[in-house]
């Protein structure tokens, strides 16, 4: 699940948000933005109930992620893609971020 924040959600508001994540035995993980913080939700087992955070103060939309996004993520099965897909091509740039091109011929 993604927890997208307005972007005048305060770091209080933010800090609320974390907090239930964890209070549920799950991951939260801010990601800043240009104009607002996403919060993934990790480590769930099961769904994740929306209504932990909808009309919470700072709270936009709630984005649910299904199970077949977390297949094929790295997280959950490092090298998936350019061990599956022929063609494919990693790279690792600066900070570690991994990008992975596949050429359709």
């Amino acid at each position: 699940m993604l927890i997208v924040m307005k972007n005048s959600a305060t770091q209080k508001n933010i800090q609320n948000v974390t907090e239930i994540i964890e209070s549920h035995d799950m991951e939260a993980r801010p990601i800043p933005g240009g104009d607002r913080v996403s919060i993934a939700v990790l480590k769930n087992r099961g769904a994740v109930n929306r209504a932990l955070f909808v009309g919470l103060p700072g709270v936009k939309e709630i984005v649910p992620v299904t199970r077949p996004y977390k297949l094929v993520s790295r997280e959950t099965n490092p090298g998936a893609i350019s061990d599956a897909l022929p063609g494919s091509s990693c790279h690792s740039g600066r900070h570690n971020v991994r990008v992975c091109l596949l050429i359709r011929l």
